[in-house]
């Protein structure tokens, strides 16, 4: 899986918009990094939706994933930031 850059620290579709974000995830299958649900445009979500990449976790933040299948934390493992500075 690709490791974030500092210059990846954002939601591509908030940005595109004028939107904002309250916490970044990052998609475990590919990589690609979008706001959370807890954010007003949920694209991490809406990349879910459009890709079926199951698993995410947030950057920035030392939680359980996410598995968006199964509407809950993933039983194995917690997810570390992948942001390199």
């Amino acid at each position: 899986m690709p490791r974030s850059t500092l210059r990846d620290r954002g939601c591509r579709g908030c940005q595109e918009i004028g939107g904002d974000w309250v916490e970044l995830w990052q998609c475990l299958s590919c990589g690609w990094v979008a706001c959370s649900d807890t954010s007003d445009h949920r694209h991490a979500r809406a990349h879910y939706e459009e890709t079926d990449h199951p698993r995410a976790g947030p950057l920035q933040a030392v939680r359980p994933l996410w598995c968006y299948v199964h509407g809950a934390c993933c039983p194995v493992g917690t997810h570390r930031s992948l942001v390199t500075d």
